[in-house]
């Protein structure tokens, strides 16, 4: 898939200068032609050492997944499963933020903290839900609801866990059937 002629060598020099200027720990990225994949390039600290094994890299999408919630989210919504203006303690009962509304979850403005307590989540796999909710007992607010902008990734776990209560399945496996599978 790499191969000396110029323009793979253009493509990974414009790769390592966009990683470069960007100032990316790593990339990867391929070009596919027809549904085939005929050129991948990495620059930086890749994950995967070997250029062969490049196209296998995985990363941590991390706040991506904030989208895929919110799609969620609004897909519930459009369908009377929820509503925004619904406290979340409708559909997970057991948190200590139970008054936060699905909106202001959605806004990062319910005054919630940033991070759940425990290990950063960048950093570790995550937890399951029930120890998530009982670490995170609603002391931790930094603010009161629509006092200002304040980015949360707890509040983001909440709406997953509402989407998957309310699709009565696990919210990865709403996003993948609901968002990433090919649709017919």
């Amino acid at each position: 898939m790499t191969s000396s002629d110029g323009a793979s060598l253009d493509l990974q020099t414009r790769l390592e200068r966009v990683q470069g200027h960007a100032r990316l720990p790593s990339v990867v990225a391929g070009v596919f032609a027809n549904g085939v994949l005929t050129w991948v390039g990495g620059a930086g600290d890749v994950p995967a050492k070997s250029p062969a094994l490049w196209a296998e890299t995985q990363y941590r999408i991390g706040s991506i997944t904030k989208t895929l919630v919110a799609v969620t989210v609004m897909r519930c919504r459009d369908e009377g499963l929820l509503s925004l203006d619904d406290p979340i303690g409708k559909m997970v009962p057991e948190t200590g933020y139970a008054d936060a509304t699905v909106r202001s979850l959605l806004a990062h403005v319910s005054g919630m903290q940033s991070e759940p307590v425990g290990p950063w989540w960048e950093r570790s796999p995550g937890v399951p839900i029930r120890p998530l909710l009982a670490a995170n007992d609603g002391s931790g607010a930094v603010a009161d609801a629509g006092e200002y902008f304040h980015y949360s990734n707890l509040g983001f776990a909440l709406l997953g866990e509402a989407v998957a209560r309310v699709r009565g399945t696990w919210w990865w496996d709403v996003v993948a059937k609901e968002l990433l599978a090919p649709s017919a």
